[in-house]
């Protein structure tokens, strides 16, 4: 069985619907924002679309 990866070890991707940021978070960082709220971009809160092993463009946001 393989390991879960270091909690700092980026893992999720968020993105921006509004403006296509995209932002890297860790397993950490997933789960204070399950707990608190997820990140605001543009106004609009940034959803969850991808994880790490998931090869989006970065221009595009698309797989």
């Amino acid at each position: 069985m393989t390991p879960d990866p270091p909690s700092d070890t980026p893992t999720g991707i968020l993105r921006c619907a509004t403006c296509g940021k995209i932002v890297e978070c860790s397993l950490a960082e997933l789960h204070q924002y399950i707990k608190g709220g997820w990140p605001v971009c543009c106004s609009e809160v940034m959803t969850a679309v991808a994880s790490k092993k998931t090869k989006l463009d970065p221009d595009t946001g698309k797989v």
